[in-house]
């Protein structure tokens, strides 16, 4: 099965070319009357062949010939009906619901999620805002009076106010009083739970103001006051001398003491050790200065435009000043916005761990509601409600079974829930359903489970329409399909019948296959290993050894414990480098030797010389069964092309060569 496994992975990554072809539907060939297209052909072509895809003749041909087998075979198993197999349409089930699941997020939310990202990375946004602070929870009455305080700010300032004055005279951020307001630079992604700021932000223009946010901490209006292309990460080391109350207790002023080591630099002195002898930052002197990678935001403003002023790899600032001291600062390289699919990577695992995937996919959730005219009976949803108890959240909780055949919720594809089907569903999930007692009361522990079953039902839905909806999906379902299905055509035409058929393997190995696989000289040889590592004792057993058989060896030495250990070995020339340097003569011992790794002493004896000659059937038994496989497969190829009519149209064919 691991064969198995690694066959169809192979497969799938070969099909997953699909999504880049542009599609070309002429027929190129024809197995059995059934078509294959220009564009089927090509993406396995290209995936196939990579950078070697010269689309020459030859090369054409060569992969045309092993397209057209590999349809040969599929035609096989498809009349063998292999496809209706309960095994098989069991997994092909299982793989499309797993490939369905996750090409329906990838696709309809990820993918514009990350490419989303990936734009708005490529901008950094200069913000300013006031905050008018509300908690959460808090009453109705708080939250609305915080709304209008920030509306009436957001008023003066839309009628022409100072932003930066009514921002210190009202803003409830405790940093305005040193800011007036200003954030600075920001970059997406933003934090995850501010996606509704992220896009609030970059879909204004220089100038703009919010309409009021809510956030975590209370309502924000905000103004964008610059856009610049996006800084980017910056890998730097510095120098840090460190601000002090009483420069008396000091070695010295600390601006003074950082031009010297500034006019040492600039004398030829090396950075990394003037860091490490001078630098008062701890956590990186010891490393030269080194500090690593950093974006925009992540230190006092100053120091990150010194830093992103550099210009070349190697160059240093002069001395600039930052809240917490003086710092000569070293570019090391930079890390610049780079292409979509290079950054993909980096983005795609923190868009699915950001608050808004969740927030996409509840969005597609709702536009397949739509799509697929669902129809919700709240009422009937409201009844059923009634009907239950305290005992709803009990392990042997028995269903009311009243009005069960009212139905829930409808879909136009004919899906029809009822509240028989709810309340089976709900029987099952015993485990959730008593969970929910310390969490919820009888009604919302329903509603979420009512809309567990709704978002099921929708993707269902949805992921129904994949094959319609995007033909590269139908492609890859085909491909695993038919790779299935080869999988098992080849087990039952190849590989299971070289492997079990004694007679027709020992036949075609007397008839083709004897004399081809050959023994070189070999010895058989005894090793003698002692796993204590006393020398002295070794060399005792050794001498006994020289005189006495294994038996009597094992016999004298192993008495209380298994003190010694002796294999029987064969090998070929050049197989052993302490055999090769031994004279091939029975009785002859090495020298004591060492393993590195057990760190064991053992000896090998000659026993016996052997000559080279021919491999029989069972010493070559799985250079065999290849073999044979290789040729029972040209053998079935050969009757396949015999039996299903292949028609190639020459001019299609034709018209796919460049060179």
């Amino acid at each position: 099965m691991k064969y198995k496994f690694v066959f169809l992975i192979c497969l799938f990554t070969l099909s997953f070319s699909a999504i880049a072809q542009k599609a070309d539907d002429r027929v190129l060939f024809s197995v059995a009357g059934k078509p294959v297209t220009v564009a089927e052909f090509m993406y396995i072509y290209t995936k196939n062949n990579g950078n070697k895809a010269d689309f020459s003749r030859a090369s054409l041909e060569e992969n045309l010939n092993l397209y057209k087998n590999f349809k040969l075979k599929v035609q096989y198993a498809r009349e063998q009906k292999l496809d209706t197999v309960p095994a098989t349409k069991i997994e092909l089930a299982g793989y499309r619901k797993q490939l369905a699941d996750s090409y329906l997020m990838d696709r309809e939310v990820s993918e514009r999620l990350v490419k989303e990202a990936y734009e708005r990375s490529k901008k950094d946004m200069h913000l300013s805002h006031i905050l008018i602070t509300v908690a959460e929870n808090a009453p109705p009455a708080d939250t609305l009076k915080a709304y209008n305080s920030i509306m009436q700010i957001r008023e003066k300032v839309i009628k022409g106010s100072n932003f930066v004055q009514l921002a210190r005279e009202n803003s409830e951020d405790k940093s305005v009083k040193d800011n007036g307001g200003d954030l600075g630079y920001f970059t997406a992604l933003f934090p995850s739970g501010y996606y509704n700021i992220e896009n609030a932000i970059y879909g204004m223009k220089t100038g703009d103001i919010t309409m009021p946010i809510r956030s975590n901490v209370g309502y924000h209006i905000f103004r964008l006051d610059e856009v610049r292309p996006a800084r980017g990460e910056i890998e730097v080391a510095h120098i840090l001398l460190r601000k002090v109350k009483d420069i008396q207790n000091k070695v010295g002023d600390p601006k003074i003491r950082i031009d010297s080591i500034y006019q040492a630099l600039t004398k030829g002195d090396n950075f990394e050790d003037l860091a490490e002898k001078y630098s008062e930052d701890k956590g990186s002197s010891t490393k030269g200065g080194y500090i690593g990678f950093f974006g925009i935001n992540r230190y006092e403003k100053a120091f990150e435009d010194a830093a992103f002023a550099l210009t070349k790899d190697g160059e240093y600032t002069k001395p600039i000043e930052t809240a917490a001291g003086w710092h000569i600062i070293k570019r090391i390289s930079v890390r610049p916005i780079v292409d979509f699919e290079s950054s993909r990577k980096r983005l795609e695992p923190r868009v699915k761990k950001d608050a808004r995937f969740e927030e996409a996919r509840q969005a597609l959730l709702v536009k397949i509601k739509k799509e697929s005219k669902t129809t919700e009976n709240s009422e009937v949803l409201q009844a059923f409600i009634t009907t239950l108890n305290d005992t709803y959240f009990a392990n042997d909780w028995t269903p009311p079974g009243q009005n069960t055949d009212k139905v829930l919720f409808s879909m136009d594809n004919g899906t029809k829930f009822t509240i028989a089907d709810f309340e089976t569903y709900l029987k099952s999930n015993t485990r959730r359903r008593m969970s929910m007692k310390q969490t919820d009361n009888i009604a919302s522990a329903i509603h979420k489970m009512y809309d567990d079953v709704m978002n099921t039902s929708l993707m269902k839905y949805e992921e129904a329409k994949l094959e319609v909806k995007y033909p590269e999906f139908k492609s890859l379902m085909r491909e695993y399909e038919e790779g299935t299905l080869l999988f098992a055509a080849s087990e039952k035409m190849v590989w299971k019948k070289a492997s079990d058929d004694s007679t027709g393997l020992k036949k075609y190995f007397d008839s083709t296959l004897k004399g081809k696989y050959k023994w070189d000289k070999r010895v058989e040889v005894t090793v003698l290993t002692q796993k204590q590592a006393n020398e002295t004792e070794m060399k005792k057993l050794v001498e006994y050894f020289k005189t006495h058989s294994t038996v009597e060896t094992e016999n004298k030495f192993n008495t209380e414990k298994k003190l010694i250990y002796i294999e029987n070995k064969t090998y070929e020339t050049g197989k052993n480098p302490i055999v090769d340097k031994m004279e091939w003569k029975s009785g002859e011992i090495s020298e004591i030797q060492k393993d590195d790794k057990t760190k064991a002493l053992y000896v090998i004896r000659i026993d016996k010389s052997l000559p080279a000659g021919d491999k029989t059937i069972e010493e070559s038994r799985g250079y065999a069964v290849a073999d044979y496989g290789d040729y029972l497969e040209k053998d079935w190829v050969a009757g396949l092309q015999k039996t299903y009519e292949v028609k190639i149209d020459k001019k299609v064919f034709d018209s796919l060569i460049k060179k």
